[in-house]
């Protein structure tokens, strides 16, 4: 299909940029608690792209560095109030009240983006628009809605243009230290933005861990047949012109 609008010529090309701007469907992956992580997967390599996992196992340990996976990944990361530091992260205790769930099993203690204040906020910036985009909390405690968290995507940067899709963790408690991965897969790439909010009043002093931050971007074209058709079409405007 890619390269069939390459053919078109000048006026597929003006096409392709015009059909461009449409936003997207997204589908949520929310509800299924032991296995969101699988369906979204399914779902990202249907819709196509390379995945990328920021396991925060090469961040260093301390501060949040929000340009640290700028070069390697095209993701800028920014922060207000809590998700301010990176480290191991495995309560040691912790309140359970049901509804509980043991959502996709426990963590294994590794490295985490760690929220550790209420009303925060963190927000994902790409330097090209992704397709898809989830991840995995580790001990969130929100039984009955009193800690939610909510992901919402944006066409702009920085949480602005439109709002593809805004969703929200369900209300179960994951404590100890249980696994919940929630996100979304687009079936266009025109995600610039995700911004990740923590507003809760019920609940302070409540920690929550972040990991595997998964992300879609598109796979390049092969510039070869593209060059060699759009040189091709040159050459023939150029004799066409000749004739004149």
């Amino acid at each position: 299909m890619r390269t069939s609008r390459i053919i078109a010529g000048v006026a597929g090309l003006v096409w392709l940029v015009v059909a461009g701007q449409s936003q997207g469907l997204v589908t949520p992956y929310v509800n299924n608690l032991g296995g969101n992580s699988g369906d979204w997967t399914i779902g990202a390599a249907a819709a196509g792209g390379l995945v990328h996992t920021l396991d925060w196992e090469a961040h260093p340990t301390g501060a949040l560095n929000g340009s640290f996976y700028s070069g390697s990944d095209g993701v800028t990361i920014s922060n207000s109030n809590g998700f301010y530091s990176v480290g191991p992260y495995f309560a040691p205790s912790g309140t359970v009240s049901g509804p509980t769930s043991s959502g996709e099993g426990l963590s294994n203690g590794s490295n985490a983006l760690i929220d550790a204040d209420d009303d925060s906020t963190v927000v994902f910036d790409f330097a090209q628009p992704v397709g898809s985009f989830g991840l995995k909390t580790v001990d969130l405690y929100n039984p009955g809605g009193v800690h939610p968290y909510t992901m919402t995507f944006y066409t702009g940067s920085g949480g602005t243009g439109s709002v593809l899709a805004t969703m929200t963790t369900p209300g179960y408690c994951f404590q100890l230290n249980y696994v919940y991965f929630f996100g979304g897969v687009s079936d266009a790439f025109d995600i610039k933005s995700v911004i990740i909010t923590d507003t809760h009043t019920a609940v302070t002093g409540d920690s929550v861990g972040f990991d595997d931050i998964r992300f879609t971007t598109a796979v390049p074209e092969p510039m070869g047949l593209s060059a060699v058709l759009l040189s091709g079409a040159v050459i023939a405007l150029r004799r066409d012109r000749r004739r004149f």
